[in-house]
């Protein structure tokens, strides 16, 4: 009896331990789960912590194959797609999105996949598709926090793809449904921007003082008012222009916006032949920048300004001023160029020559601007100092350069049949007629 139920009781202890390992059994993962779930979390490490995309298009791809019934599945198929993207790879990434989407419309990041789906095809220049991709997101999104911004995207696109029509129909969506909104007012800038480069300025005008006057303080009113007085400015509306500027300087001064209206309207100033009003310009723009290059730029304006006006002493001070300004490295060679024509009009030849010459290119390279005008200021001073000979030496050069580098040459037409005259004339000086003629009809041509 004794025997029997030590037995018993040896038994029931075996049976309970045999339960409480096949629950245990039970309890843990499968295999298969197991290897799914490392295999989805070191292609995610390597995609969000190491940035080693090529390994994770290659692990994420993998992972969609074995494992298609996966919860991890939609993560997975996103983290493809911008794994193709991040990698530089955007003709697989539109497709890898598009399978994302599709196959998880419901997803959470669904509008962020197609949104970066069509800044992928931006990349790869396809403008138009771009432009479609992101009015379907804001039509199937239209209530969200990016709807406006991804409206003002799809006009952008369909205007840089050349689609005017669908252009301007985005363009007017976005400012019906998204009035007040930023991307709103970015949109009406740009449309402004449109209707200028269409050659309708009246109604560009109009955008621009809505832009500015809904929202003056905004970073779209900033670009309206300087896109409003350079309007004026191409138009000859020099008081308009100076009153869009001077409300752009007091908004929003120190900006680069207001450091650049001044440099235009000096600019305009010299254009017209009102050098005293450049030079008085370009110096309260140097005074006011906190740029120092752009202060070195609006110096070398002034002597410009100063030199035209035949204040050639003044200029010459102020070119020498620039030489000796580290702010002014970046534009040495105009400087010395400016230095070198104030001294020769100083009757200073020695001295304007051998900066001169510092500018002559020396390989066949095409030369630069301060390079082209160096070979053309030399045969103007030549000829000035009645030398002739040098004076075709060099004039002669420069219209060799231009037959080696054509329209290359960074000189404008009326530069070139500038030194075709004085050309001829230095020929007609020593009797040559015959090549005077031949010259000055070219230059006519």
């Amino acid at each position: 009896m004794h025997f029997l139920c030590l037995l018993g009781s040896l038994l029931n202890r075996s049976l309970s331990c045999a339960l409480l390992f096949l629950g245990l059994l039970w309890l843990q993962p499968s295999p298969a789960r197991g290897d799914a779930e490392d295999e989805f979390n070191l292609a995610r490490n390597l995609f969000r912590d190491a940035a080693d995309y090529t390994t994770a298009t290659q692990l994420f791809g993998d992972f969609i194959r074995n494992h298609p019934a996966d919860p991890q599945l939609p993560e997975a198929r996103l983290m493809l797609a911008r794994s193709y993207g991040r990698g530089g790879r955007c003709a697989e990434a539109v497709r890898a999105y598009r399978d994302f989407y599709e196959a998880h419309p419901n997803h959470l990041a669904a509008a962020e996949a197609r949104r970066e789906q069509a800044a992928c095809y931006e990349t790869l220049g396809d403008a138009a598709r771009a432009g479609s991709i992101y009015e379907e997101v804001q039509r199937l999104y239209s209530e969200s926090e990016f709807a406006a911004a991804s409206l003002l995207a799809a006009a952008m696109n369909y205007v840089r793809a050349g689609d005017l029509t669908n252009g301007l129909r985005a363009y007017g969506k976005l400012l019906r449904d998204y009035e007040g909104h930023t991307a709103a007012r970015r949109g009406r800038y740009r449309l402004a921007q449109l209707e200028l480069a269409s050659g309708r300025p009246v109604q560009a005008r109009q955008l621009l003082a809505q832009v500015a006057s809904t929202s003056p303080r905004s970073d779209e009113a900033r670009d309206a008012l300087l896109l409003a007085g350079r309007l004026e400015l191409f138009l000859g509306r020099t008081n308009a222009a100076e009153s869009q500027f001077e409300q752009l300087q007091t908004s929003f001064k120190g900006t680069a916006h207001a450091d650049s209206s001044r440099l235009d309207l000096a600019a305009h100033y010299a254009s017209r032949g009102q050098y005293d009003e450049a030079e008085t310009t370009y110096q309260v723009a140097a005074q006011q920048t906190r740029d120092s290059l752009l202060q070195a730029r609006a110096q070398l304006g002034r002597a410009r300004a100063l030199h035209d006006g035949g204040r050639y002493q003044e200029a010459l001070t102020v070119y020498q001023d620039l030489m000796s300004t580290p702010a002014a490295a970046p534009i040495v060679d105009d400087v010395r160029l400016g230095l070198a024509v104030s001294l020769g009009w100083l009757r200073q030849v020695g001295p304007a020559v051998g900066e001169l010459f510092q500018l002559v290119p020396t390989s066949a390279a095409v030369p630069s601007r301060a390079s082209a005008a160096a070979l053309r200021e030399l045969g103007a001073l030549y000829r000035r100092q009645g030398d002739l000979a040098r004076a075709i030496s060099w004039l002669l050069r420069y219209l060799d350069e231009s037959d080696r580098h054509w329209s290359a040459l960074p000189e404008s037409s009326s530069e070139l049949d500038l030194v075709r005259l004085q050309l001829a004339c230095v020929y007609v000086s020593n009797g040559y007629h015959v090549f005077a003629v031949c010259l000055c009809c070219f230059a006519v041509l």
